[in-house]
C-alpha cells in the first residue's frame, strides 16, 4: 500500500491554452554543464567563489561536474522530447538573465558571487551597464544576424511582484514596482527611454539629502537612451514570487533588495503567513502575482508580447512525489490563462527547471527539477518526477489536468482529486481564511500492483 495525497486545486480539465502557445523548460550553462577543465572552458566568478569559499555553499559543492550535460547532452535532448517541449535553449534567446539578481541582490546582500557587499553605488552602476551591454548585443544581432537566423532576443527580467501590506502604502508599492521591474524595463520598453521618472526623482532627492553632489543613480546620455530604447523582440519575464511592502519600523533593518527590503526605500518586503512556503525560503506561493505583474507591465508599456522564461519552485521532497511543485506550476499556469483571457499576449511558459542542478548557495540540496538527477551516479541518471508527468500531460492536452500516469515499480493511473477553495476574508490587513489549505494534504490510499 502506497500513501499519496489529495491535491487541493480548483482546476480539472479547465480551459485550453490557445493555439500557438508554447511550453518549454529552462536550464543554465554553469548549473548543468560541468566540464570545468575541458577544452577552452575558462574560469568564471562562480568557479572562483565555490573553490575559494566552499563554506558558503550548503553542501560545499561546486559546478565542476554538475549534471555533466557537456558530455550527456543527448540525455537532455531525450528528456526534453519525453516531455514534448516546444522549445529548449535555442532560437529564442536572452542576452542577460535576471539583472535584478546580478545587480541588486548580489550587491545589497553580499552573499552570492563575487561576494562583494556594496549597496550604495554598485547596484545602480551595474543596472546601467547591464542595460548598455544588453542593448549593444541586441543591436549587433538585429543588424547582422537576425535576417539569416530569424531568432528573437530579449533580456530576462526577474521582478518580485509587490503589493502594499495595507492600502495606505499603495504609493510605496508602486514606487517599489518601479524600483524593481521599472528600472530594468522602462529604459527598453517605454516610448521615451531613460530611467522611470519616479525613480529618477526619488534618487535625486535621496542623494541630495545624503550629501551627494549628484544622484547615485547614474545618468544616461542621449545617445545611450537611444541605444537602449526598443532593444527587444518580446518581454522575457522570470517570475517566482511576490511580497507585501511597508515602511520600516524604528530600529528595523530593511534587508536585501528585492526579496527582503530596501534601505534606499526605507521599506521592508515580507510574506504573509497565509502564502504557502516552498523549500526555498525566498520563494512563497502567490499565483495571482504573476497575472498582476503581467497586467502592470502591459499597463506601463502597452500591448507587447510576453514569454514566461522561468517559473517553478523547489520541492520539499527530493523523491518522485513532488506534489507541492505540481500545485505551484498548475496554479501559476491557471493565472497565466487568466491573463491571456484578459487580452495579455503571453506566447509561452518555461518551467524552471528541466532537471535538478547546482542551485547556487543551495548547492545540490535544493531541487527545482522536473527530473531528479542522481549526483552520486557517475552517469547522473535522470528520473522523471510526478511533476514531469503532470507537465507532459499539460503540454499534450493543452489543459491543466490532474489526471496522469504515476510510476512506482509498475505504471498505474491515479487521480488528483480537487476541491474548491474560496477565500472567506480577503482584507489586506487580515489573513484570508480558506475553507481548505493548499498544503494541508490528506492521505489517499492507492494500491500499486
Amino acid at each position: 500500500m502506497i500513501f499519496f495525497a489529495i491535491v487541493v486545486f480548483r482546476v480539472v480539465n479547465g480551459e485550453a491554452f490557445p493555439d500557438g502557445f508554447k511550453f518549454g523548460a529552462a536550464t543554465s550553462a554553469y548549473q548543468i554543464e560541468g566540464a570545468r577543465s575541458v577544452s577552452d572552458n575558462g574560469v568564471n566568478i562562480w568557479d572562483t567563489y565555490t573553490h575559494n569559499h566552499p563554506e558558503f555553499i550548503a553542501d560545499r559543492a561546486t559546478g565542476d561536474v554538475a549534471c555533466d550535460s557537456y558530455h550527456l547532452w543527448m540525455k537532455d535532448i531525450d528528456i526534453a522530447e519525453q516531455l514534448g517541449l516546444d522549445f529548449y535553449r535555442v532560437r529564442t534567446w536572452v542576452t542577460i538573465n535576471e539583472p535584478l539578481l546580478v545587480c541588486d541582490y548580489i550587491y545589497t546582500s553580499g552573499t552570492l558571487a563575487p561576494g562583494i557587499l556594496e549597496p550604495t553605488f554598485a547596484p545602480y552602476l551595474c543596472n546601467k551597464y547591464v542595460l548598455l551591454a544588453h542593448a549593444k548585443a541586441w543591436r549587433i544581432y538585429d543588424n547582422e544576424y537576425k535576417r539569416r537566423y530569424q531568432g528573437k532576443l530579449s533580456i530576462a527580467i526577474n521582478p518580485v511582484w509587490i503589493e502594499p501590506s495595507t492600502p495606505q502604502f499603495k504609493d510605496l508599492a508602486e514606487l517599489g514596482q518601479q524600483f524593481g521591474a521599472g528600472r530594468y524595463s522602462y529604459p527598453i520598453y517605454s516610448k521615451t527611454g531613460g530611467w522611470p521618472p519616479s525613480v529618477e526623482k526619488y534618487m535625486k532627492n535621496l542623494s541630495k539629502k545624503e550629501g551627494y553632489s549628484k544622484s547615485r543613480l547614474p545618468e544616461f546620455t542621449h545617445e545611450e537612451i537611444k541605444l537602449i530604447r526598443g532593444t527587444y523582440d518580446y518581454y522575457a519575464l522570470n517570475h517566482y514570487t511576490s511580497r507585501l511592502i511597508r515602511p520600516t519600523k524604528p530600529g528595523e533593518t530593511a534587508g536585501a533588495w528585492n526579496f527582503y527590503g530596501s534601505t534606499d526605500l526605507d521599506a521592508v518586503l515580507e510574506s504573509p503567513p497565509w502564502w504557502p512556503p516552498t523549500a526555498a525560503t525566498e520563494v512563497v506561493m502567490y499565483p495571482k502575482g504573476i497575472r498582476k505583474q503581467l497586467e502592470w507591465l502591459q499597463q506601463q508599456y502597452g500591448n507587447i508580447s510576453f514569454l514566461i522564461t522561468e517559473n517553478g519552485c523547489a520541492s520539499g521532497t527530493k523523491g518522485q512525489y513532488d506534489f507541492d511543485r505540481i500545485i505551484f506550476i498548475g496554479s501559476y499556469l491557471k493565472e497565466i490563462l487568466n491573463a491571456i483571457r484578459k487580452g495579455i499576449k503571453v506566447e509561452g511558459y518555461t518551467a524552471w527547471s528541466l532537471m535538478d542542478n547546482f542551485e547556487w548557495l543551495g548547492g545540490y540540496r535544493t531541487s527545482y527539477g522536473l527530473y531528479k538527477v542522481d549526483f552520486e551516479n557517475p552517469m547522473r541518471k535522470r528520473t522523471p518526477r510526478n511533476s514531469a508527468r503532470f507537465y507532459a500531460d499539460v503540454i499534450k492536452t493543452r489543459r491543466i489536468n490532474f489526471i496522469f500516469n504515476a510510476t512506482q515499480s509498475n505504471r498505474k493511473d491515479f487521480i488528483f482529486k480537487h476541491k474548491i477553495m474560496k477565500p472567506i476574508n480577503q482584507s489586506l490587513s487580515n489573513p484570508p481564511l480558506y475553507n481548505i489549505d493548499l498544503f494541508n494534504f490528506k492521505p489517499l490510499n492507492i494500491t500499486l500492483d
